[in-house]
């Protein structure tokens, strides 16, 4: 296993005026700082620049990598914040955008002028959510006791969590592409409380929900097994809900509707081709492989196992708990497909020994041993492991690359999966 890098970390932050197209200059340059691990999800960009004033996060306008040795790198960030407060700190003072260096005016260009695709990037949607969760509270006879902790924001996300009379709640919003999640994390709470946390309140023109917390603690391997065998119960509970999943706006990955949207994906050669992370033999592989590819998920779709709710992405880190408690998170990806697409081992388990992966997958597939015998579930499971790959880069390919302002941070999201389907065709 090869050491793992050493990466040293930079930001500056572009801080904007509350209410002027003005920017924040500490003795006539952008504030800039170290810090000693990753800035991406931007929950620690405010405390960093803490000496510059109260600030809200924004969004990320730039991130490079600049290698100084075989194993280290630099990683540059750029920041857009908003100040509180219309007043300079002592020893800061209001520029116009036109006074920052060339590099850096275009991206303030981009933080004064946001998309609406993702409207927690602009100066005022804090204030606005505030005001609308101040009242979602009021009515629920709770009151907010402090300010708002980003957990993470970035162009498909942002979420808080915010302290109450009653302990935190979490604020979460989505894009446009994703707006199923709140409709479906709603439903699934009272379907199961273990398939979602409870939503206090939904935003449906907004795309935004508040959420009561299900627990603070993160789940490990040693709740893995446990966390499988609560997913396949959510599933069967699922099995005769199809028509209400989609109403709520779930994607539709029955093996039908894959199978044509596979298809899309292989003869799109941009896609295929984007930065050259596929070589071309790879390329031709895949599309070669299609018809194989083809019939697997026919042989999914005529297999006795039922169609269910499925999640997308599911890992440990979607998964939390209180105590003893499992519950899931982040439905945004939900979809009605075939149930074992959701079930791989390598997105679950750091373990590289193989019986430790084969007891999580029979864990989870003896939910389903009324259908069929263990050994038919391993076979369709092993089927249905490639074309959860297929479902993984779908989802990219079709939604979020191009529902997203700024593609270049996720153009070639779709490749990870399609190079995890080229290992598994090779063995």
């Amino acid at each position: 296993m090869s050491d793992q890098p050493t990466l040293h970390f930079f930001a500056r932050a572009l801080i904007l005026h509350p209410t002027r197209d003005l920017v924040l200059l500490q003795d006539g340059k952008v504030p800039e700082r170290e810090h000693s691990s990753s800035l991406y999800m931007g929950n620690l960009v405010s405390s960093i620049f803490a000496s510059c004033g109260p600030l809200v996060y924004l969004q990320r306008l730039s991130l490079n990598r600049q290698q100084l040795a075989e194993n280290e790198w630099n990683v540059h960030y750029v920041f857009a914040l908003v100040a509180a407060s219309p007043e300079a700190p002592e020893g800061f003072f209001w520029a116009s955008p036109d006074e920052l260096p060339e590099d850096l005016q275009p991206l303030a260009e981009r933080a004064l002028q946001p998309s609406p695709l993702v409207p927690w990037q602009a100066r005022g949607w804090m204030e606005q959510a505030l005001n609308w969760t101040d009242q979602v509270l009021g009515a629920l006879g709770r009151s907010r006791t402090g300010q708002p902790e980003m957990i993470k924001a970035w162009q498909i996300s942002v979420l808080y969590r915010i302290p109450t009379s009653e302990g935190p709640v979490y604020l979460k919003q989505v894009p446009a592409f994703f707006a199923r999640e709140g409709l479906l994390t709603s439903w699934l709470h009272t379907l199961n409380a273990g398939a979602a946390p409870e939503v206090l309140a939904l935003d449906p023109e907004h795309h935004r929900f508040l959420m009561a917390g299900a627990g603070n603690d993160p789940v490990g391997p040693d709740k893995a097994i446990s966390a499988v065998k609560l997913f396949a119960t959510v599933q069967r509970q699922t099995e005769h809900h199809h028509e209400h999943l989609l109403e709520v706006g779930c994607l539709d990955r029955r093996c039908k509707v894959l199978k044509e949207q596979v298809r899309e994906l292989f003869a799109d050669d941009a896609a295929l081709g984007i930065r050259n992370l596929l070589s071309a033999e790879e390329q031709q592989t895949l599309k070669t492989a299609l018809p194989g590819l083809e019939q697997l998920l026919d042989d999914l779709h005529n297999s006795p196992i039922p169609t269910t709710l499925i999640h997308g992405d599911l890992h440990l880190g979607n998964v939390i708990s209180a105590g003893d408690s499992l519950t899931f998170l982040d439905w945004s990806d939900g979809a009605l497909g075939h149930p074992f697409l959701d079930l791989n081992s390598e997105y679950l388990l750091e373990s590289e020994d193989p019986a430790a992966h084969q007891s999580l997958i029979d864990s989870y597939l003896e939910h389903w041993t009324d259908l069929l015998p263990l050994e038919e579930l391993r076979i369709l499971h092993k089927k249905a492991v490639r074309a959860g790959e297929l479902h993984r880069a779908v989802s990219y390919h079709r939604h979020i690359i191009p529902g997203v302002p700024d593609r270049s941070e996720w153009e070639d999201a779709h490749i990870e999966h399609l190079q995890n389907l080229l290992k598994l065709l090779n063995t």
